[in-house]
């Protein structure tokens, strides 16, 4: 995947993360933050894939979802 130079990380929306995605950007020391993801069994999917941060319209549903 071609990044832009001073590019740090990526904003891919939800439906396109893919572990060897977040396992790439990774190796290459960048971070990963998809959106927008509302639904949890979609939140907890990516945050077992190791992305950094999930965008979404319903942060107290993925706090209580990704914290428990």
């Amino acid at each position: 995947l071609p990044l832009p130079p001073g590019c740090l990380g990526l904003h891919p929306h939800q439906s396109i993360v893919m572990p060897d995605l977040v396992a790439e950007m990774y190796a290459r020391g960048k971070w990963v933050m998809p959106w927008t993801v509302n639904e949890p069994p979609r939140m907890r999917e990516l945050v077992s894939i190791g992305v950094d941060a999930l965008i979404t319209d319903v942060p107290a549903l993925a706090k209580t979802t990704v914290r428990g």
